[in-house]
């Protein structure tokens, strides 16, 4: 019934030096960033979280345009994954680390994401 419990664990977050919050189930599962989604790149598929999340507009184009999947994510699970992504209405940006799993910037990758949707067509008005 609002932000308020996202607004909080970001801000958390800031303040412990990170950009975002991760939201998680209390087994681990991975859902969703506060203010963003979050996929991951597995070498093959790009991979959001089939964990139950608000799906935003940036996710929505690039989830049909990618042939991503969704899968189960996990905590325990991140050092498996090659390269990591946030995305929300207002940009994608590659993730450098989750607490002590490091990524580094997919240049490719990211190319990829970033021409398709640009490819987006704009809806008339």
């Amino acid at each position: 019934m609002g932000g308020f419990g996202q607004s909080y664990h970001r801000e958390a977050a800031v303040r412990a030096g990170y950009d975002e919050a991760a939201l998680t189930s209390p087994s681990g599962e991975i859902a969703e960033g506060a203010i963003t989604n979050i996929a991951f790149w597995d070498g093959t598929s790009l991979v959001w979280p089939s964990a139950p999340c608000l799906e935003g507009i940036t996710m929505s184009l690039l989830e049909t345009r990618l042939g991503s999947v969704r899968r189960p994510v996990t905590r325990a699970g991140l050092s498996g994954y090659r390269a990591a992504l946030v995305t929300n209405s207002r940009s994608i940006a590659p993730v450098t680390s989750i607490d002590e799993v490091t990524y580094g910037v997919d240049e490719e990758l990211m190319g990829r994401v970033l021409a398709a949707y640009d490819a987006v067509e704009w809806d008339a008005l």
